[in-house]
């Protein structure tokens, strides 16, 4: 029995959720991920970023 790609992803999410994440269907790209860390970092932190772009670590 193969498993396909669509039933890996459905276990993957379906093991998340077991988890208590939650689907955010308003982060689809890169830029939208950055910008909900940058404010959830914002957030509980207390403190705002300098206006500089978050880089990868090398």
């Amino acid at each position: 029995m193969t498993t396909t790609e669509s039933q890996i992803e459905r276990d993957l999410l379906a093991k998340l959720a077991d988890l208590k994440y939650t689907l955010r269907p308003d982060i689809r790209d890169r830029a939208a991920l950055e910008q909900n860390f940058r404010e959830k970092f914002e957030t509980l932190n207390k403190r705002a970023f300098a206006g500089q772009r978050i880089q990868a670590p090398a």
